[in-house]
């Protein structure tokens, strides 16, 4: 029963070993232990670690001549981070052998648990030699006086009966057995065993063993979980059933002869140079001081090797994309794999960020991607770069990096055709209200125009219909005049302010005009998902792309009216003839598929939120979080925008899309200056002309001045006979 509880305290506090590991995925290396009481169950290696990533695991056997083969595999693999979990005597051969193969050198880590670097004061000189550069953690209990007497106590006693020995001190181990048999003693003193003893078998690596146990067992071991006292570990209780764990841990370094003490790890407060640090939760060593690593103290291992040019990164891409543009391979002079494309671009900015080269290989792939995922392919490849889509249901399989493209999914549909309004474009200049206002004015400044030269012209004069077809023809044509019919210097004056006034409209009017019949006024067939729906209209998406599952499941298209394209520019020609009634495309698609058609094509409605696109890993990557960081780097510099615009410019669209209310006719709050201008000068003139014929300065060409005066007072009067006026020859005036 002791060696139970022993076991399961010294497995549970390797919690603190992951709190040292910030390396991505270490190997763990352990013993399985032959037996256990079934009280005590022992956790796998993933459960002493916490949540650390487990890159592999790696059971040790007894005979030494395995270690060479186990070892050699684990330096086959990326990972150089090593916690090893076994006893003291299995661990002194490994770290032999270890040493032998050159594995306890620049770029190595090892972590030992407890069970390990517990014992390291009673192993001989050639043991820490190998060991050089080891990480190690152990239980630390705070010394106290019941802790000091039974040291005394135990060393008299050991050199007693082993007196040739040196190394006198116990462990700490030695430390919680004495606490065991206590809570054992004192829960046997509270139950009441019997001498009766009942034979069990329990199954161990050398076959059956058979153990007598007390037919009161579960009594006692229900006393003993009712413990509660103060031992020499310091509180002996447990909590819901298991023993409490210890409340600090000691980090300590193998360097020289023996180990350096570098700090403790604190479940509050983390790594701490001394117990008395409370405040803060550090999660780094560096408060700790500089550690001795394997090959040296200068640098911090990276935790693996990175490919080299004799074994570069296996890249996959695919043979053939939806759309070229993101990915495109072809044969170098060298029968090399080359790949282009704005996918390859952002995987070689990714890698200028990396403090480590990565000589690159590119394999291409000739299945679908989801084929590529499904089939476990990425096994033996490194990355695959692509315009591969993240979803949910490829991490089954998988793992990605941080997306390099804006999520969503985006609606392309064709222009709505605006033939129809094209009969009436000569209105559209003008607003409704600017049409009214111009002829308002119009008329205005020829009713002005009238008044004044009635008097001296003989055309404007006659019946009521004759002087209203007069004027109404003075309104809109006297531009077209000759300036010698008018004889009056005022409306002179008026006709030349309103010329300068209509040269500015109807100059406005044609290049109005001219901007609707050159520039198309884009508008979408269809703007939603809706009326595709209801019309069982067919779509078009990516094949092979997870697009399509998301139509069906979360838009609720039917799996028949869902088309899937291998081309890219498939897409517009199935716009164009009807085959399709809109295209959902990734936002990177779209906005490359609508510089390429901008007059013909536009997108509309809201946007999907759905995963963008990022590069894929194995499960268990070491690279993963570097790419991902990396990504990052280039979205924050503004190197990936710039790559994003270098695609799309490759391609000129030579006309310029916009929507129907970008280009708007012309309203008066864009000429209200200029009409003012016109009315005031002609209003002016007509007072000037009312003022002159009131003093009787009126003049006219071949006419005296009373003849001209009573011509106008006529006028003015409405008298006279029309015949008679009829009678006077134009000449006269």
């Amino acid at each position: 029963m002791a060696r139970s509880i022993i076991c399961c305290r010294a497995w549970n506090k390797s919690t603190s070993t992951s709190s040292l590991i910030h390396w991505n995925l270490p190997s763990c290396s352990y013993r399985p232990v032959s037996f256990l009481s079934p009280s005590c169950s022992q956790p796998s290696p993933s459960d002493a670690l916490g949540d650390t990533d487990i890159y592999s695991r790696v059971a040790l056997s007894s005979y030494e001549s395995s270690f060479s083969e186990e070892l050699e595999m684990l330096r086959c693999r990326q990972s150089r981070v090593f916690v090893i979990h076994t006893s003291i005597q299995l661990a002194t051969r490994l770290f032999a052998e270890a040493y032998k193969n050159g594995m306890m050198s620049d770029g190595y880590v090892w972590i030992t648990t407890d069970a390990i670097t517990s014992k390291l004061d009673h192993v001989n000189s050639s043991v820490i030699t190998s060991m050089q550069g080891v990480l190690g953690v152990k239980n630390y209990f705070k010394p106290s006086a019941q802790t000091s007497d039974f040291i005394k106590r135990f060393q008299r006693r050991y050199h007693s009966e082993y007196p040739k020995e040196k190394r006198r001190e116990p462990q700490v181990s030695s430390f919680t057995a004495y606490d065991t048999i206590w809570a054992i003693a004192k829960a046997m003193n509270k139950t009441n065993v019997s001498e009766e003893l009942k034979k069990v078998q329990n199954n161990s690596v050398n076959g059956p063993l058979f153990v007598e146990i007390s037919k009161e067992g579960w009594s006692l071991l229900d006393g003993i979980k009712r413990s509660n006292f103060t031992g020499l570990n310091g509180e002996f209780i447990f909590k819901d059933g298991k023993f409490s764990l210890v409340n600090a841990f000691q980090i300590v370094n193998v360097v020289g002869k023996s180990y350096r003490e570098l700090g403790f790890w604190l479940p509050d407060c983390g790594f701490s140079k001394n117990l008395e640090s409370k405040d803060g939760n550090e999660t780094s060593m560096k408060n700790l001081g500089q550690v001795y690593w394997p090959g040296g103290p200068w640098s911090v291992p990276k935790g693996w090797v990175s490919p080299t040019s004799n074994k570069p990164l296996k890249v996959a891409v695919p043979a053939k994309a939806v759309f070229p543009e993101f990915v495109t391979v072809k044969k170098g002079s060298d029968n090399k794999t080359l790949a282009e494309g704005f996918s390859i671009n952002v995987f070689k900015k990714v890698l200028e960020q990396l403090s480590y080269p990565l000589p690159d290989d590119f394999i291409p792939f000739n299945c679908s991607y989801d084929s590529f995922l499904e089939d476990d392919q990425m096994q033996n490849y490194d990355i695959l770069v692509g315009d591969t889509s993240i979803s949910s249901g490829r991490y089954n399989f998988v793992e990605f990096s941080q997306p390099y493209t804006a999520s969503g999914l985006v609606l392309v549909v064709p222009v709505k055709s605006d033939l129809t309004d094209k009969a009436w474009i000569f209105l559209k200049p003008f607003r409704g209200s600017m049409w009214a206002l111009t002829a308002i004015v119009s008329i205005y400044n020829g009713m002005v125009v009238w008044m004044i030269e009635r008097s001296c012209n003989m055309d404007f004069r006659g019946s009521f219909w004759n002087q209203s077809a007069a004027l109404f023809w003075l309104s809109f044509t006297t531009l077209l005049s000759p300036g010698e019919k008018l004889h009056s210097n005022l409306s002179r004056l008026a006709m030349v302010v309103w010329l300068f006034a209509a040269l500015v409209l109807t100059s406005n009017y044609t290049a109005t005009l001219s901007s609707m019949l050159t520039v198309h006024r884009l508008e979408p067939s269809l703007v939603n998902v809706d009326s595709l729906k209801s019309s069982n209209a067919v779509v078009g998406c990516n094949n092979g792309s997870v697009v399509g599952k998301y139509l069906e499941t979360a838009l609720g298209f039917q799996h028949k009216n869902i088309k899937l394209f291998s081309s890219g520019d498939d897409y517009y020609q199935a716009l164009k003839n009807g085959s399709i009634q809109a295209a959902f495309l990734r936002t990177p698609y779209a906005n490359l598929l609508l510089s390429k058609y901008c007059t013909e094509l536009i997108s509309t409605g809201p946007i999907f939120h759905v995963g963008g696109l990022g590069f894929v890993f194995p499960k268990g990557s070491l690279l993963l979080s570097d790419f991902s960081e990396a990504i990052l780097k280039i979205f924050e510099n503004g190197k990936l925008e710039e790559l994003e615009k270098a695609m799309r410019a490759n391609y000129s669209c030579s006309g310029v899309g916009v929507n129907a209310t970008d280009v708007d006719g012309l309203s008066p709050e864009n000429f209200w200056g200029l009409f003012l201008v016109t009315v005031g000068i002609s209003t002016i003139a007509l007072v000037v002309y009312g003022l002159c014929l009131h003093k009787n300065e009126l003049k006219c060409p071949g006419k005296s001045t009373e003849e001209a005066k009573n011509k106008a007072v006529e006028f003015v009067s409405g008298a006279g006979d029309d015949k008679q006026r009829n009678e006077v020859h134009p000449n006269e005036w």
